[in-house]
């Protein structure tokens, strides 16, 4: 089970960085890693995590598949609550 940590998360970024909306990755490649961190900011991200990992319906939202492995532990952060 992933470890959901939320709050006021201090902004780590280098002055001229260019900003990501996301980064995607394999779903070998991140379950060969040792620790996976996943960053969503706003409820809606917040929203689509929280259905992945209650409905567990990996056809309709990939990441669902990743948060139910047990492969790698994974730590979620972000700047909403969870609820559930």
């Amino acid at each position: 089970m992933p470890r959901w940590v939320w709050g006021n998360l201090p902004a780590v970024r280098e002055k001229n960085a260019k900003r990501h909306q996301c980064i995607s990755m394999t779903l070998a490649r991140l379950v060969n890693a040792r620790q996976v961190y996943q960053h969503v900011t706003g409820q809606e991200k917040v929203a689509v995590l929280q259905d992945a990992w209650l409905n567990n319906d990996p056809h309709n939202q990939p990441i669902a598949s990743f948060l139910h492995q047990s492969t790698v532990p994974v730590t979620v952060f972000s700047d909403q609550a969870f609820n559930f």
